[in-house]
């Protein structure tokens, strides 16, 4: 049998990306009662042909379930190619070992230990990954329609709305006046696909490759 590790980079609790204090959805989510998406797995044996599209494929899925998601961990051969790719619940594992939370944590902590997942294996020769575990069973409820778009994994500025964003702020327009022109445009909030605190933090890493890029350029 052919030896594997797991990617010290990718964190089974959570990844580097995934902020749980964005999620704008917890108060909506009965913590009580859990659900199963489906008696049968929709993604079994679904082939994709990247991690991007691994995960897109387990996140839009997730969006029409009411849940959010997070890269869990890479499972690697011998010669550093990934063998297996895990995906979860956004609400999988505690921040802190065994769900407890000490008194001096401040940050809510919204996680329930939620087993549901989906593991892809890559195939050595062709690369394609390909659904082969599908964990349904979640111990939380579901986001309810009217609110998913609040939910941190299917939120985004696409490049569109930024170059927008970028625009009209750079010509003096505010941030938030700037989100709502976009917004109104898309036909309301739930159209838009993201938050204004997201538009900060885009505009916010924009700033930040545009300063690499020309500090690189004058070297």
């Amino acid at each position: 049998m052919a030896s594997s590790s797991f990617n010290e980079g990718d964190d089974a609790q959570g990844n580097d990306d995934y902020d749980d204090t964005e999620d704008q959805t917890d108060e909506f989510v009965d913590k009580n009662k859990g659900f199963e998406e489906a008696e049968n797995s929709e993604l079994l044996y679904s082939k994709v042909k990247s991690d991007e599209e691994a995960y897109t494929l387990y996140n839009d899925y997730a969006f029409r379930q009411g849940f959010g998601t997070r890269k869990g961990k890479r499972s690697l051969r011998a010669d550093k190619t990934v063998r297996q790719r895990f995906f979860l619940c956004s609400y999988a594992g505690f921040k802190n070992k065994g769900g407890v939370e000490p008194t001096a944590y401040k940050k809510t902590d919204f996680r329930t230990g939620c087993k549901a997942s989906i593991q892809f294996d890559v195939d050595k020769k062709t690369g394609l990954y390909i659904v082969t575990k599908h964990n349904m069973i979640h111990n939380h409820g579901r986001v309810p329609v009217s609110k998913r778009h609040l939910i941190r994994s299917h939120r985004k500025v696409t490049e569109e709305q930024l170059a927008m964003l970028s625009s009209l702020t750079e010509n003096g327009v505010p941030v938030a006046f700037a989100v709502r022109v976009l917004k109104n445009q898309a036909g309301g909030e739930a159209n838009l696909g993201f938050l204004k605190s997201d538009a900060y933090d885009a505009l916010a890493g924009k700033k930040k490759r545009d300063l690499m890029a020309l500090t690189q350029n004058s070297c």
